[in-house]
């Protein structure tokens, strides 16, 4: 069993909802209806500290991917 503490639960979150972005940009579909695409950019935002236009999911992904990796 793997256990994520500390600043790896925002690293996780923030590979998770990039994800999710990228799945409903490809797809138009939600991985599931708590994650809505307001949702997941309001929260791309917070983790990130950047403000994305509404849309703007791959740009969201990658911006979170690059938080990601510099954690």
């Amino acid at each position: 069993m793997t256990v994520i503490t500390g600043n790896n639960i925002r690293k996780y979150q923030a590979m998770v909802i990039a994800q999710a972005l990228e799945f409903y940009a490809d797809t138009g579909m939600k991985v599931n209806k708590d994650y809505t695409p307001t949702k997941m950019l309001h929260m791309a935002g917070k983790i990130t500290g950047v403000y994305f236009e509404a849309r703007d999911y791959r740009g969201a992904a990658k911006r979170l991917r690059q938080w990601a990796e510099k954690q």
